[in-house]
């Protein structure tokens, strides 16, 4: 998953969805709205120019120009070795401060629709790529992360560990690629980056006291996704206080919850060593371990036109407007003439 997330690919994916949103969705829009003279019944003598095409365009579209060239910039400084986070979240919400009032609510949907999307692919890589001394994976992240990713990487090449490459927390790695941690056989991998403006290896992310009781009582191979026996050793548990509040809900008790009950008390971060983990070229093997649908409402489903839904519910896609329906697990999902390339279905939060 580090690998992948921290993958040119993945950044120019990024790059690409960002130019569909400008040239794609956001251009027409305000096209539309310029050949509709709506400003003419936006401006008033309160408000002035707020609420108009012409201020969006003039103060909210820089940012998405600016989010797009950061990217370019990002992709080029990859030949010399550089990763750095997208800054996507930064940039959409600094757009977010104009008003959108000059577009109707379906155009306003579209925009949101993209920007979803936009997020949920950056939003990993910023993940993987976080400079800073505090991780920001750690082992119920990956688990939240996992149908998505298995969605994009049907396989995965295989790895070996590196001894003879030894990194320490708080110091650049003797190479760029994923750690695993040396002492402690519970740590979550993280990537780092050589160089000047490399990436330091960090804290590594552990398990509690809680989170190893946990363990011991679930076993490693349903730790998370079992959410039945995740449910019983919370009720089970002398830590119950600290858990009611997030599996009780109008005096029951709900499984779906647990998993969520346990993450957070299951962590905390400590110094480490770390060894280098190495791709074998042209070795692969199959991502399709067993997952239960369950963790649906933590995860981020998105489909490729073409593929045939997973888990049923209501799907949209940023590449046509008014596109939210509603799909049966094993139909197919539609395809779109997009110019941007593939289209891509984005499970929606609200499945009202």
């Amino acid at each position: 998953m580090l690998y992948h997330y921290a993958s040119l690919d993945q950044l120019k994916r990024v790059y690409a969805v960002v130019t569909h949103m400008i040239e794609g969705v956001v251009n027409p829009l305000l096209d539309t709205a310029a050949v509709q003279q709506r400003d003419s019944l936006l401006r008033n003598s309160r408000w002035g120019d707020r609420n108009t095409s012409e201020n969006w365009s003039n103060y909210g579209w820089p940012f998405l120009k600016d989010m797009q060239a950061s990217l370019a910039k990002n992709i080029a400084r990859r030949a010399f070795d550089i990763y750095d986070i997208t800054h996507v979240g930064e940039y959409l919400r600094g757009a977010e401060q104009y008003s959108m009032q000059w577009a109707t609510e379906a155009e306003e949907e579209q925009y949101r629709q993209a920007a979803e999307l936009i997020n949920s692919i950056a939003t990993p890589i910023d993940k993987t790529l976080y400079p800073r001394a505090k991780p920001q994976w750690n082992d119920f992240a990956f688990y939240v992360r996992f149908n998505a990713f298995k969605t994009d990487c049907p396989s995965i090449p295989k790895f070996r560990v590196r001894t003879d490459l030894l990194g320490v927390t708080g110091q650049i790695p003797p190479r760029t690629g994923v750690y695993i941690s040396a002492d402690d056989p519970n740590a979550t991998l993280q990537f780092a980056s050589t160089g000047n403006d490399g990436i330091k290896l960090r804290d590594a992310s552990t398990f509690s006291e809680i989170g190893l009781e946990a363990l011991a009582a679930v076993g490693r191979n349903d730790f998370w996704f079992n959410e039945q026996k995740m449910l019983d050793y919370v009720l089970n548990s002398k830590h119950y206080a600290l858990f009611r509040g997030t599996v009780e809900e109008n005096g029951k008790t709900f499984a779906v919850h647990a998993p969520l009950a346990v993450a957070k008390h299951a962590s905390v971060t400590r110094p480490s060593t770390w060894y280098f983990v190495e791709i074998v070229e042209e070795d692969f093997e199959a991502t399709d371990f067993p997952l239960e649908a369950s963790a649906k409402n933590a995860l981020q489903i998105r489909l490729r036109g073409g593929e045939t839904c997973r888990q049923a519910g209501y799907y949209f896609s940023p590449a046509h407007v008014n596109s939210r329906r509603h799909f049966q697990s094993e139909q197919q999902m539609p395809v779109f003439d997009a110019q941007y390339g593939d289209t891509i279905w984005q499970w929606d939060q609200n499945q009202n």
